[in-house]
């Protein structure tokens, strides 16, 4: 007899979801759910506030995305329920971030398209966030491109795929802003709503009439404007509040904007609050504003081999397995390196040539958003071929950074996001295969969010953290264990990867000159891309002193101290050709930024590649070389003035005449010049050039007259300019 195979605990039909649910979960290639998912979504159908604690990649976006569409389906589409009216808001979903709150409302958005009635009406549904939130082109026009035409954002899901309904993701929908027909079934209609758009809140409510929107998603400060609005009821038919990544809304200042929506929403509520850990502040935000949650906390724990005393356990000798907690998934493998700061470039090169398969996807994390501009812009020359690099950063307009998130999803080559900490929680890019710390978060708590874009939902991932030899490698690692996100060295968990620098400490010393050589061709080739533009040039002064100022501010400053940082590597790491004025090299007692570099750049030189920028440098060039020319010619004018002045002032007159006969010189003088600034303004180069010549040739002959003037007075002095007896 064939034994029978155990139904598994945890599944998706055990949760009592409607078909059209499961039908959508299979879709989505999920076979059963995360335990955050199992925990949370039955009790959430039952009534109660919840409150999940998991560790990033646990799969909690599903897990109230899901109950929260059945709940509200439930209650509104049962026989004899009465219909969601107009204008009334069923639901609110609060993110911290723009991408996020993107992320979530489509995720929606692929969940409901499986629900028949609420497929119908997806059409009348402005789906595409540059389509409901028009960007400025160049021209300075909002929401229009070349040829006065909207521009639209691709119809992509989070998975990189078209989000159903959509036949082609490029065209707009032609009823996307037609008013959408009334159901006699309940459905779900979720809208967008997020601040830094161009479109104003005004938009938002036209949208919201338009198409009798019942979920909104979004950020807080457009939220609560939204709710504000009387044409929204929020009471009346209000089912459930949703905080995804709450510790962020926290950290992020959304205090304020927390307590008005609040105050727009009923307290008779479910309330769902998700997190990655819960401080003080959340739990204080828990008293107030849940009742009796139920409380989900999803521990990592995996089985660690504890050697024997004597050595390694056999096969005669079984090890004890010893349970060891983690804050990070168990698929993700989380390692460091330890190199110099000019061998993290060659590093990170060797461990994109060396991983097999070759990483589709990649996530490098930098300091500041200026190090990611300067890196974005010299980077793509040195990375190994096929290799497409994308950035992302906090200061990219709103529908920049958006371009940039929506290219690395639908990338169909290799691909390097360099980006912040503004990647770091809450967006669910998939198959993030390889996740680089070039610099260490600022914030220790922000590590764990970094490396968990990799190693998502059972998926295996890799992150490398990059440290510099000494108290930086010393204590980071062992300050992440207390943290339960324990490293190990990469060469010792990955024994493929060996021969890449930094991978194991004996690197350092048997490859050393090889190392310094791939560290300085690395060097000279970011160094030739700054001497042709000077606009590199100054991003890389800028995105130095930017990093520096980060580090300074890292929160673990025992281990990171400005003091241990060899300043000079550090510059020719970044291909610098010239350090930057910064106390901190006054501090290290570097009194020469010169690099080594003196004689062989001329930084004036340095020009832009940009024709434009390049002509208006040489001309201000020009104006301050006029102007200090002008300078000197009037510094003499004055002394002379002033030596007449005191000649006139010994043999004046005690009628005062000469006095006046001053001021109305100065006053003609002063005209004078004027009237020469405002015709120098308006002459060409060629003019500005002639004038000059004719001005240094009159000053020759004043020179001149003025000499043999005083060759006169002296003849008479001495007698000898007179007639004789």
């Amino acid at each position: 007899m064939a034994p029978v195979k155990k139904k598994s605990t945890r599944s998706w039909e055990a949760m009592g979801l409607p078909g059209w649910c499961l039908e959508a979960v299979s879709s989505m290639g999920f076979t059963e759910p995360t335990p955050a998912q199992a925990a949370a979504i039955p009790l959430f159908l039952g009534n109660s506030d919840i409150v999940v604690e998991a560790p990033t990649g646990s799969g909690k976006s599903l897990s109230f995305l899901i109950p929260l569409v059945a709940r509200i389906l439930k209650r509104f589409g049962s026989k004899g329920a009465t219909p969601i009216k107009r204008g009334h808001v069923v639901a609110v979903v609060l993110a911290p971030t723009r991408e996020l709150a993107i992320q979530l409302h489509r995720v929606l958005l692929e969940l409901i398209a499986f629900h028949p009635q609420t497929a119908t009406i997806l059409p009348y549904l402005q789906q595409r966030s540059k389509q409901q939130y028009g960007d400025d082109d160049d021209s300075g026009k909002k929401g229009k491109g070349k040829g006065g035409k909207k521009k639209v954002a691709s119809g992509l899901s989070a998975d990189g795929k078209r989000i159903a309904g959509e036949d082609d993701p490029d065209a707009p929908s032609p009823l996307a802003n037609t008013r959408r027909p009334e159901t006699a079934e309940a459905v779900i209609v979720p809208q967008l709503v997020i601040s830094g758009a161009t479109i104003k809140a005004s938009g938002d409510l036209s949208t919201f009439l338009r198409q009798g929107t019942n979920i909104l998603i979004g950020t807080p400060g457009r939220l609560a404007e939204m709710l504000s609005s009387q044409a929204v009821n929020s009471t009346t038919s209000f089912e459930a509040l949703v905080l995804d990544e709450a510790d962020r809304l926290l950290d992020l200042g959304f205090a304020n904007d927390l307590r008005r929506i609040l105050a727009f929403i009923p307290k008779q509520r479910r309330t769902f609050l998700c997190s990655a850990s819960v401080n003080e502040a959340i739990s204080e935000l828990i008293k107030m504003n849940l009742r009796n949650p139920k409380r989900v906390v999803v521990r990592v724990q995996t089985l660690k081999q504890r050697e024997a005393q004597n050595g390694k356990g056999t096969s005669e000798t079984p090890v004890a397995p010893d349970i060891e907690e983690k804050k990070t998934p168990a698929s993700l493998l989380n390692t460091y390196m330890v190199m110099p700061s000019s061998q993290k470039l060659p590093g990170l090169v060797q461990l994109l040539e060396q991983i097999e398969p070759r990483p589709q996807r990649t996530l490098v994390f930098m300091a500041s958003c200026f190090s990611v501009m300067y890196f974005s812009a010299v980077v793509p020359s040195i990375m190994p071929e096929g290799y497409q690099v994308l950035a992302l950063h906090g200061k990219l307009k709103p529908h920049v950074r958006e371009v940039a998130y929506e290219r690395f999803l639908s990338s169909t080559k290799p691909c390097i996001l360099l980006t912040t900490d503004v990647a770091s929680r809450g967006l669910d890019v998939p198959n993030v295969d390889l996740v680089i710390n070039i610099d260490p978060p600022t914030d220790p708590k922000t590590f764990l969010h970094r490396c968990g874009r990799t190693g998502r939902a059972g998926r295996r991932g890799l992150a490398v953290t990059m440290l510099r030899p000494g108290r930086e490698a010393e204590g980071y690692v062992p300050f992440l264990a207390v943290r339960k996100t324990p490293v190990e060295l990469l060469g010792s968990a990955v024994p493929d990867l060996v021969g890449v620098l930094g991978a194991l400490p004996a690197n350092e010393e048997a490859d050393g000159s090889a190392d310094r050589e791939a560290a300085a061709a690395i060097t000279k080739a970011i160094r030739d891309q700054v001497k042709v533009d000077r606009e590199i040039h100054l991003l890389s002064r800028r995105g130095f002193v930017s990093w520096a100022r980060a580090f300074k501010e890292h929160q673990a400053s025992s281990i990171f101290r400005p003091t241990d940082v060899d300043w000079i590597d550090l510059a020719h790491a970044w291909g610098l050709v010239q350090l930057p004025k910064m106390p901190e090299l006054r501090t290290a007692g570097i009194t020469d930024r010169s690099l080594g570099l003196e004689g062989e750049i001329d930084l004036k030189a340095i020009p832009f590649k940009d024709k434009t920028k390049e002509k208006a440098r040489l001309e201000e060039m020009r104006a301050a070389e006029l102007a200090a020319a002008d300078r000197d010619m009037d510094a003499e004018a004055a002394e002379r003035r002033a030596a007449q002045l005191e000649k006139r002032k010994r043999n004046s007159a005690w009628s005062g005449k000469a006095d006046r006969d001053t001021v109305r010189g100065e006053r003609r003088d002063k005209k004078r010049r004027k009237k020469d600034a405002e015709r120098l303004a308006q002459m060409t180069p060629e003019e500005r050039a002639e004038q000059e010549r004719v001005n240094a040739m009159v000053e020759e002959i004043r020179r001149k007259n003025e000499a043999a003037a005083a060759a006169g007075d002296n003849e008479d002095e001495d007698g000898w300019g007179g007639i004789s007896d």
